[in-house]
């Protein structure tokens, strides 16, 4: 029950926010969610304070989003591809984004959850956290930005630096492996939020 209030909530919060922007634009991008605060309070007490929430827009033709989570530790690639979830998109949508830990364990929920004007679909999945108490999250995206193959949209970095510095923006880093490595190299573990849209391949899986 409490999963489908949570859902219920998240379908109807960010739906009513991105009504306006709908009619604006059908090219493939991708940006920061625009929300008011209220909207965005709502959002953070059912999900949780690490969250991430984008606002996608496809052209007529449709096509396939991919969303997944990969995991770094000093700038090496230790796990792939943690969760994620495809599904067919054909106009403007919504991509959510949580991590949630669960009490007294070493656990934490991974929600992954993409809300479009078709409906919506939802993965989950659990990670196990660092034993670093201090950590930060970002996303990547500084504007509108072209929908394309492997893009790395948002950060999480589990540091014990007294002053973490959390990039807003990586450029051409997010697919170069050796930029990742030279980027993270003195991080313990990073997870990276990454998307991937290919035009007009639209399937639901």
């Amino acid at each position: 029950m409490r999963k489908v209030l949570w859902c219920m909530l998240l379908v109807t919060v960010l739906v009513a926010c991105n009504q306006e922007d709908v009619e604006e634009t059908r090219e493939n991008t991708i940006r920061n969610a625009q929300m008011d605060a209220r909207e965005e309070n709502l959002l953070r007490a059912a999900a949780g304070e690490t969250l991430f929430i984008y606002d996608v827009s496809v052209d007529e033709r449709g096509g396939e989003l991919e969303v997944w989570l990969e995991k770094y530790e000093y700038g090496q690639l230790s796990d792939e591809k943690i969760g994620g979830m495809r599904t067919g998109i054909f106009d403007a949508g919504q991509i959510l984004f949580t991590v949630r830990e669960i009490l007294d364990t070493p656990n934490a929920l991974v929600r992954m959850v993409i809300v479009s004007e078709s409906g919506s679909d939802s993965t989950e999945s659990l990670i196990e956290l660092p034993t670093i108490s201090r950590y930060g999250k970002s996303s990547l995206l500084e504007d509108v930005t072209p929908l394309t193959d492997n893009m790395a949209i948002g950060q999480i970095i589990y540091s014990e630096e007294e002053s973490l510095i959390i990039k807003s923006s990586w450029g051409e880093i997010g697919n170069d492996p050796t930029a990742i490595a030279t980027e993270l190299k003195d991080k313990p573990v990073v997870y990276l939020v990454r998307c991937s849209f290919k035009e007009g391949s639209a399937k639901v899986e």
